[in-house]
């Protein structure tokens, strides 16, 4: 599995965790959903993806 692919699922997975814990936990959660969503929003403008550059770097330490 590419490292663009696992950056994208550990993205969704943190979401999909933030929204549960904002809806049964605490709404304070709400501010993960706000920096993971401007996370993506820099990726997505910039080409740069940090969760796939960690990703890539435990790939060639396997």
């Amino acid at each position: 599995m590419s490292p663009a692919r696992k950056a994208l699922i550990a993205n969704g997975s943190i979401v999909v965790a933030a929204s549960l814990l904002t809806l049964l936990v605490d709404p304070r959660f709400a501010w993960l959903l706000v920096f993971m969503g401007c996370s993506l929003i820099f990726s997505g403008w910039s080409g740069f993806c940090g969760f796939a550059v960690i990703f890539r770097h435990w790939k060639r330490n396997d």
